[in-house]
């Protein structure tokens, strides 16, 4: 920090607090996807998924995204503690990584809530 001076902390914690908007924003777009409270957020925000937070961080850790940490444990106190997630994104997070994160949420997301294929019928 000390390197960084006065300035550039100012210019890190802005572009923190910019790629995190982004990031939520994005993540919202996606169905069953909100924001656990509505209050401004700085640096991190809780969300509320319509799957299984845990599930939803293994598939995201297997593309080698780190998408947040759950809340059940921390916060058992919580309504539907076991679909929230903390997230947030640094200023090393670029559009194309909130890109992939929202993607394959959305991927996740699909394949938990949506009803498996009817089996087909035999053809003789």
């Amino acid at each position: 920090l000390a390197l960084l001076g006065p300035e550039g902390l100012r210019r890190v914690a802005v572009s923190c607090h910019t790629q995190t908007r982004i990031l939520v924003t994005a993540l919202c777009e996606l169905p069953g996807v909100t924001p656990l409270f509505n209050r401004p957020f700085f640096h991190e925000c809780a969300l509320s998924l319509p799957i299984p937070a845990a599930a939803a961080l293994r598939l995201l850790a297997a593309h080698r995204i780190l998408g947040g940490i759950p809340l059940a444990g921390d916060f058992p106190e919580l309504a539907g503690g076991d679909q929230l997630i903390l997230t947030c994104a640094t200023e090393l997070r670029s559009d194309e990584d909130i890109g992939q994160y929202q993607a394959h949420l959305a991927r996740a997301i699909a394949a938990q809530t949506q009803p498996p294929c009817a089996l087909r019928p035999k053809i003789n």
